[in-house]
């Protein structure tokens, strides 16, 4: 890596930095939003959950670097009238072949969708372990006419060595101390978003704090608005509520939410991208960025 290109990384060795693992008590998987996600929200045992809409003719598509685990919950969009079972399929392929694919049969549950007409099914579980390597995949629903709300869950299966990566541009940087670790977070606000400059192919990791002024309590929803040359690229819709005894050391004037991850397949080549806050009442939101350690040869 050359001389300019350090200057504009900056690159953080963070060693052996824990993802989500497999088997790992209290730690959570990282869930995958494809870029063609079409967002929709349901409500199960009072709890907000985000899934992508999944169309016989409208599949959803994403890349992983294995191995690991990949799990996508599934639940059928049933008519409000549905009082028996329905039949479907999912498929999981890699170009024309296919990997998995899972037949079942799903009724109405207790669960309901937000602003959606339709009763959600009884959830399904597809699970699949995948191998080391780069894999683009592509999840579509069969044998039904109906559609369905889909999860994708994403949990390697080892520790990953990843390195941080500092933004070209950002409105102002933040620190937090969690677990006595002090962690830089980029913020990015309506007016200013945060630059960044990769070389793909990447699997880049964003970690996402939405922050909270005085007005704004509970859960949020929120999305964050990825574009490249001034066209958005992905709108990835999440949700959080505030962090409990957090604090940035710079700024009393916000309180941050939990952080919430996400996964952004960069194709080949130079890009840089900016991001910013999206659907939401908040002014900013505070950002990290990571790669995996191999993913610095692309340069």
């Amino acid at each position: 890596m050359g001389r300019a290109m350090k200057r504009i990384v900056h690159v953080i060795l963070l060693s052996f930095l824990l993802l989500p693992n497999a088997g790992a008590a209290g730690r959570k998987a990282v869930t995958i939003v494809p870029d063609n996600c079409t967002p929709l929200s349901l409500t199960v045992y009072g709890k907000e959950r985000d899934y992508c809409l999944l169309g016989k003719k409208a599949p959803v598509k994403f890349e992983i670097d294995g191995p690991g685990k990949l799990t996508v919950i599934s639940r059928l969009k049933l008519p409000a009238t549905s009082s028996g079972f329905e039949k479907y399929t999912l498929r999981l392929k890699e170009g024309s072949r296919e990997v998995k694919s899972q037949t079942t049969q799903a009724d109405r549950s207790d669960a309901t969708f937000t602003g959606s007409d339709g009763v959600p099914g009884k959830s399904r579980k597809l699970v699949v372990t995948i191998p080391e390597g780069s894999f683009s995949y592509e999840l579509s629903l069969d044998d039904s006419p109906l559609q369905a709300a889909v999860r994708i869950q994403w949990q390697p299966s080892r520790r990953q060595k990843l390195v941080a990566l500092e933004p070209l541009s950002y409105d102002r940087i933040v620190t937090a101390n969690i677990q006595e670790n002090r962690l830089v977070y980029y913020v990015a606000s309506k007016e200013r978003p945060v630059q960044l400059r990769i070389v793909g192919p990447a699997a880049l990791t964003v970690s996402v704090r939405l922050n909270y002024d005085v007005s704004m309590k509970g859960k949020q929803k929120f999305s964050v608005l990825v574009a490249e040359g001034g066209k958005v690229v992905q709108q990835s819709p999440l949700s959080t509520t505030k962090s409990t005894g957090l604090s940035y050391e710079e700024w009393k004037d916000v309180v941050p939410g939990k952080a919430v991850d996400m996964i952004i397949d960069v194709p080949n080549g130079e890009h840089v991208f900016t991001f910013s806050p999206g659907e939401t009442s908040s002014q900013s939101i505070a950002l990290r960025f990571a790669i995996p350690k191999k993913a610095l040869s692309n340069e």
